[in-house]
Formats: structure tokens, sequence, C-alpha cells
């Protein structure tokens, strides 16, 4: 399974809003397709603030 922060439906949009980008540049970084210092600030603030959950790859020890 592929590195991801998976959030609830609308929480994109949201973020989108509050950091004045696109929504696929949100998508682009909860999917780790980029890793620029905004789009780690996303993923820290979906994870810290939404609820958001880290799954993946080389989020698993037992990999």
């Amino acid at each position: 399974m592929k590195k991801r922060v998976i959030v609830d439906r609308g929480v994109g949009r949201k973020l989108a809003t509050l950091f004045g980008i696109t929504p696929e540049m949100v998508s682009k970084s909860l999917n780790y397709k980029k890793d620029s210092h905004l789009a780690r600030r996303v993923r820290y603030m979906a994870i810290k603030d939404f609820g958001g959950i880290p799954v993946g790859d080389k989020l698993d020890p037992q990999k």
C-alpha cells in the first residue's frame, strides 16, 4: 500500500481554503506526491487538527 494520509470527506477543501492553495495541491500533499515545505505543513495540519490517519508501507513497522 502506498504511503498517504486519510482524512474525512470535505477536509481537503477546508485545508485548501486555509492555506490558499488548490484542492489538487492538497491531494498531492496527502498522497505524498509532493514533498515541499508546504506539503509537509498540509500533512501535519491534516493529522493534528483534522484527525487524519497516516497509512502505508513506510509507516508499517512490520514490513
